[in-house]
Formats: structure tokens, sequence, C-alpha cells
């Protein structure tokens, strides 16, 4: 846990002292760049290079020029976002992808969510940047010829899924074929699916096929029954081989519920596709994230996370920076983290059964700073956190007394006028 106020750089953070110094001065989250900028280059194999006050300056003027100019919305957004661009030269690098990106159409919301899209692609962040204007326009002008996209829905497209750009067209051309030749995949769904899983565009056409045989011989599906399944959960196609094996050995009861539902007929459905499509589905997510069953937490209790909270702080006198404010301000940051990963899904369904691995493993490290931030700040306030929840639901369950709070999302002000007009 990153102490709250950052005055000066750990032994391994990316940014020099200077450098996060200026940048904390701007409300720049410095703690975030580091930890982002170090995990990028643990992806790439590399120790993280360090970032210096004149670089740091260049590109934070940059950016800001570009907000002034409404081409982004926020220059610290988009550094706490990709801080991959702190590694890239302003005039030969950002300077053209940023007009690039204008010229494509994409408004300043648009050409920041791209940035924001690329937070969580750490391994592919660089790659993006390193794009040249005009080999990201050619492969930009492709997905549109090919998806059937234009205008504003093109646009649109681009800001949900940059790393889509990463695909070299002839592979990808190879993937759309492939897909199309699928009987019953629809182009809608097939370009929805991309926009929300666009490592299918990045898989070899040899593992797209792999997974289908894979998915097609444990479900005992026909062709047109697989692509039902994979309209909904098209993400099992670029699953690795080992992992779909490993994922029907672990569960395989679950898949051969999975295969008997093929043959059901369908019940209070309005035709068979829409219970099979249902079905099959349903079924794999579940067993493929453990939804059938409610696990328990374990038995750590927040007054044992306390304790190693305080010993952690206090092994790094990083008590001095725990102050009510920092760790309000620093849980204020991690809620906006945690709500990142959901922005532009749209409604998410419970369990996150559409969330890949890595994602659901990031909300979980995500809900952890929040957890912790938000013990610390208790601690730092005198309060008695388990008690004061305690004391919070009761004093909830009397402003929503079951009666009259059952099945309904009304507020307790209006509940409470309802029972006095009920009673008049």
């Amino acid at each position: 846990m990153a102490p709250a106020a950052v005055t000066a750089c750990a032994p391994r953070a990316c940014l020099t002292t200077p450098a996060a110094g200026y940048l904390s001065g701007q409300g720049v989250a410095v703690s975030l760049i580091n930890q982002r900028l170090q995990r990028s280059a643990l992806a790439g194999g590399a120790p993280p290079p360090s970032v210096h006050l004149d670089q740091a300056q260049a590109v934070h003027s940059f950016l800001l020029q570009q907000q002034r100019l409404r081409r982004i919305t926020s220059a610290a957004l988009v550094l706490e976002s990709t801080p991959e661009a702190l590694r890239f030269d302003v005039q030969q690098q950002l300077k053209p992808l940023l007009a690039c990106l204008s010229e494509l159409g994409l408004s300043q919301e648009q050409t920041t969510s791209v940035f924001r899209g690329l937070r969580r692609h750490r391994d592919q962040a660089a790659a993006f940047l390193e794009l040249p204007p005009e080999e990201l326009q050619r492969r930009y002008f492709w997905l549109c010829q090919h998806l059937a996209l234009e205008g504003a829905t093109a646009a649109a497209y681009l800001a949900a899924s940059p790393t889509l750009l990463l695909a070299e067209p002839a592979d990808a051309a190879a993937v759309v074929r492939w897909l199309h030749a699928s009987p019953g995949w629809r182009r809608q769904a097939l370009r929805r699916n991309l926009a929300a899983h666009a490592q299918i565009l990045l898989t070899p056409v040899a593992q797209l096929e792999a997974a289908a045989a894979t998915l097609q011989l444990r479900l005992d599906a026909s062709t047109d029954e697989l692509c039902l399944l994979l309209a909904l959960a098209p993400r099992l196609l670029a699953l690795p081989q080992g992992e779909l094996e490993a994922a029907a050995a672990a569960h395989p009861a679950a898949w051969r519920l999975a295969g008997a539902y093929m043959d059901r007929p369908a019940l209070l459905m309005r035709d068979a596709a829409e219970a099979l499509h249902l079905q099959v589905a349903t079924l794999y997510l579940m067993q493929r994230h453990g939804l059938s069953r409610q696990q328990p937490w374990g038995g750590t209790t927040l007054q044992q996370l306390r304790a190693e909270l305080q010993q952690f702080a206090t092994a790094r006198d990083w008590q001095q920076f725990h102050t009510p404010r920092n760790l309000l301000l620093a849980l204020t940051g991690e809620v906006g983290e945690l709500a990142e990963i959901f922005q532009w899904r749209g409604e998410v369904a419970t369990g996150l059964p559409d969330f890949t691995p890595a994602e659901r493993q990031q909300v979980g490290e995500e809900l952890s700073d929040v957890l912790l931030y938000l013990i610390r700040l208790a601690d730092a306030c005198g309060v008695d956190l388990p008690a004061a929840a305690l004391s919070k639901m009761k004093a909830n369950g009397v402003k929503y007394p079951v009666e009259r709070a059952f099945g309904t999302a009304a507020k307790y002000t209006q509940l409470a006028a309802e029972a006095r007009g009920s009673s008049a």
C-alpha cells in the first residue's frame, strides 16, 4: 500500500524525484504513474527506465496545451491512464498521434477514452503509442471497411477498443473471414463482440479453430449451437488451448450438464434458439468463474487488517503521510480506479460473467485498495469501523422496514411519507 502523499520516489520508481515533485505539484497521481510504468516494464521483461524532469515537463505541458485546445478532457487523466506517454518524444510521436486521432473524427472525450482504454492493456499501450500516424490510419480504415463502420460509429468504436489497431490487417482479415464463415454468426454480433473482446482479432486463426474444436467436442455441439454460445461468450475463442482444456478437466460435471442442455426443449422461451443461447452460455460461464456456489471469504477480520496496516506503515515511516485528508484523497482516487474498469461497459451482470480472468483479478486488486484505505482512514479518524457499520445497518433497518421496502428502490423519506399517507 503506497503512501497517500509522495515526497520522494521509491528505489524502483520510474519517475526521478524532481519529475515526481513537478507532476505531483500539477495534480497528477505520481504513485499511480510509478506503479503502472513498473507493470509495463515487467510485461516487457525489462527494468523500468527513469523519467527525468525535462521529459515530464515537456509531455505534461504538451498535454495541457491539448486540453486547452479541447482535444482531450484532462492532461492528468491521460498521464495517469497511459503513463507510457512520458517516454515518447512530443514532436516526433505524441503530437502526430493526437493530430491523427483528431483527423479521424474523435471528439475530446473519445480521444481521452483511447488513453483510458489503453490502461487495461499495460503490455500493449507502448505499442499503440509507437504506431506512426499513417499506419494508424491504414489500420483504422481497414477496420471501418471490414466491420461496416463509418462516421460517428467508427470513432466511438475506436475509442472503446483502441488495441484493435494493433492487429496487422492481413492477419485480422484472416480472422474476420474465419468468423464470417461460421454458420449462424451475424455481422452485428461480430462487430459487437470484437469491440468488447479485441483479443479475438489479435489471435491466430489456427488457435481460434483449435478453441472452437475443443468447445464443440466437449459440449458435443453442432456448429450452429457452437456459434450461439460464442455469440454470448466470444472470449472463449481467445483462450489458449491449455487453459481451455484445464477448465474442462476442472469442471467435467458442468461441461456434461451443458452438453445435456443441448437436447433440452425450450420451456417458456420465445423460441428454441433463445433457450439454447441462454442455457448453454450461462452454464459455461457459471462453471468457468465458479458462480454456481457462493464461496466463503475466509476468516480474516477487519481488526487483523487494521493491525497489519499499522505495522506496514510504521515499518516504512509512512505514518507521517497517513493523515485523514491524505487518506481520504487516496481513497477517492482508488474508487475512481475501480470505476474506470466498469466505464463504457453498460450494465454489468452480477458475478462479472463477461469479464476476463485478468479483468476480474484487476477488480479484486482495486477493491482491495479501496478497503485498505478505508480501514486506514477509519483508524486515522479514531472510528471503530465494525461497530459503526453494525450501527448503520441497524439504523437502515429502521429506515427501511421489510413491510414497506420489500421490492422497491424508493428512498426512506418517500417510504415514510407513504406510510403517513396510508395511516391518515
